[in-house]
């Protein structure tokens, strides 16, 4: 039950994490940086959630910062298809071919190096606060 409590708590605050990025990406600015927010943010709603301190807390935030960023961008992408010429995110990409898709591959690698890049730097912070009795 707790550890159904900490995914939920851990998918919420990657999914807050990952808003300032989303946020700015809306506003036509790309701050890849702000991805290292996700797995900061994800790790602190599951220490705040009393999940257990296991390693599958360290997974779910790791799988949660590959998941997050990626949607934010396939989210980003589908709706400016919809928006502006009222085709899903697939009919997009075949009718617009390379640039569209070459420009969402390389949001979604540098959201992914940038969310890493977090991961390794919260490292420590996620391990003490979901392993260690520290």
């Amino acid at each position: 039950m707790r550890l159904l409590q900490g995914i939920i708590y851990a998918t919420i605050g990657a999914l807050v994490g990952a808003l300032p990025a989303f946020l700015s990406y809306q506003f036509g600015w790309y701050i890849g940086y702000l991805y290292a927010l996700v797995p900061f943010v994800a790790a602190f709603a599951y220490n705040r959630s009393r999940g257990p301190r296991s390693q599958i807390a360290v997974i779910i935030i790791a799988i949660l910062s590959i998941i997050v960023p990626t949607g934010y961008i396939l989210l980003y992408y589908s709706r400016m298809a919809s928006q502006t010429y009222g085709l899903g995110l697939f009919d997009y990409i075949s009718h617009y071919g390379e640039y569209v898709l070459d420009s969402m591959i390389e949001d979604v690698i540098v959201s992914l190096i940038f969310s890493g890049l977090g991961l390794f730097i919260a490292w420590r912070y996620i391990m003490n606060k979901t392993v260690y009795d520290y």
